[in-house]
């Protein structure tokens, strides 16, 4: 997962470590001819790097959905029942895995866990048209920044000629995708479930007209 660096120490062996925003650390060595990094041996080089993002391992690693991922996936849903998903929303998680209509994204953890999924659909009576699917990070790893991370990663994989994005979900994460940028088109209340409202937002990418 890719995190930007806010700052640097040495360890007890001298050598520099990048304080990442997730409150990581990483070696950022200068070790020449295996590991070049010039830049880290100077104030000014250093600082040239600070909000540059760096993959931290520890907060995960994104990757393709394959098949052994189903059950996991399923059970990232059933951790956020009933909060964010109604019960009844497994099997339609479940028969959209078995028939993905697009690319699909997991989080993985350095010991082979998912933390989180996600994925992209284009619209196919309008090329000009995605929606993004099932997203959905494991509730113990809520507000560490994996759904922003994971949302940004889908939005760069959308296929180019693409101008609007959308996404059904709930008014509980409504304000979560505010902030990125989407604007809700229709509220069903009771949409998903008793108290559970549906909240369906939209994303232009439509560039903006020249001044």
């Amino acid at each position: 997962m890719e995190r930007a660096i806010t700052g640097f120490h040495r360890d007890a062996e001298g050598d520099w470590v990048a304080e990442l925003a997730c409150g990581h650390g990483q070696h950022v060595r200068h070790r020449p001819p295996w590991t070049v990094r010039l830049w880290v041996t100077t104030e000014e080089g250093r600082a040239s790097r600070l909000g540059a993002l760096l993959e931290c391992r520890r907060c995960g690693t994104i990757r393709p959905y394959a098949n052994r991922d189903r059950t996991a996936c399923l059970e990232l849903l059933r951790s956020n029942v009933p909060e964010y998903f109604s019960p009844g929303e497994e099997a339609a998680l479940d028969a959209f895995l078995e028939r993905l209509p697009g690319p699909y994204f997991v989080v993985e953890n350095d010991e082979g866990a998912l933390w989180a999924c996600g994925g992209i659909a284009v619209d196919p009576h309008d090329a000009s048209v995605a929606s993004l699917c099932w997203g959905i990070v494991r509730q113990d790893r809520h507000e560490r920044g994996l759904g922003r991370a994971l949302t940004q990663h889908r939005l760069r994989a959308l296929p180019a000629g693409i101008l609007r994005v959308r996404l059904d979900t709930s008014h509980k994460v409504q304000g979560f995708y505010e902030k990125l940028g989407f604007a809700v088109t229709e509220v069903q209340n009771d949409g998903i479930g008793p108290g559970l409202h549906r909240v369906r937002m939209e994303l232009s990418l439509r560039p903006a007209p020249p001044p």
